[in-house]
């Protein structure tokens, strides 16, 4: 009759060690998947904000170039 008992609640343990199990796995699974992921979205945004500098970068210096040969046209028109 004790082994009866004895075979119940080990069973119950049982279960309930696999469910402590399960519960850890997934935690080591998805702790440094939720990192991985973060981080990607991480790079994707600053991947954008490098290219959105370079592109403004890029009209600056547009801009630049026009103010620049229009003065030049002008000095090379009051020379001549």
């Amino acid at each position: 009759m004790k082994n009866i008992f004895h075979t119940r609640n080990q069973k119950g343990f049982t279960l309930i060690e696999t469910l402590i199990s399960t519960t850890i796995i997934m935690l080591v699974i998805l702790g440094p998947l939720s990192v991985a992921i973060s981080s990607s979205a991480y790079a994707k945004n600053t991947k954008d904000t490098i290219i959105s500098v370079y592109l403004a970068q890029e009209g600056l210096e547009l801009l630049r170039f026009k103010r620049d040969s229009i003065f030049l046209e002008c000095l090379n028109g009051l020379v001549t």
